[in-house]
């Protein structure tokens, strides 16, 4: 008899994803999704849904054989303005505003707003548990424009925590 254990990562993933860019298509302007990290050529603000940590095992239940499965998936929010901090004293608390509402409107509230069970609407293995974090945080810093310093970049790093329960098929 061959058993498999079926992981919940990618229907979190998809999932997550599908949110995340259901919202950000309804900002005005729309806000670009991308499900990896972009390394040059940045709009001038976009979502990443870019890194799975995990999966983790642990025995939960020896008689079937069921897992406790741990992953978190992380992303940034990226705001960039033209304008420098020599352009005028609020560019920095600016751009910090525009990044957290960013984050907050493509991804705190409709990923929190889906937390019910099945968490996200996933289907197949669910997680009977999401958090958010641990990583959290956020920084600010020059810019690049045509690859010379430039402007200022608002970066806000996120992560949703999962916890399912997985047993072999």
């Amino acid at each position: 008899m061959t058993q498999d254990l079926v992981s919940s990562v990618p229907g979190v993933y998809t999932a997550l994803l599908g949110l995340i860019q259901s919202a950000a298509a309804a900002t005005v302007p729309p806000t670009l999704v991308f499900p990896f990290e972009l390394g040059q050529y940045e709009p001038g603000s976009y979502v990443t849904v870019h890194e799975i940590a995990g999966p983790e095992y642990v025995w939960e239940s020896i008689g079937f054989f069921t897992q406790r499965e741990t992953f978190e998936i992380r992303g940034c929010v990226t705001v960039f303005s033209g304008s420098s901090v020599t352009d005028g004293s609020t560019v920095v608390t600016d751009v910090l505003a525009q990044t957290m509402s960013l984050f907050q409107t493509c991804v705190m509230t409709p990923v929190m707003s889906n937390r019910d069970m099945p968490i996200l609407g996933t289907t197949g293995p669910s997680p009977f548990l999401m958090l958010p974090g641990p990583r959290m945080q956020y920084h600010g810093e020059v810019g690049l424009i045509g690859g010379n310093p430039g402007g200022w970049v608002g970066v806000y790093d996120w992560s949703f925590q999962f916890e399912a329960l997985i047993t072999p098929e």
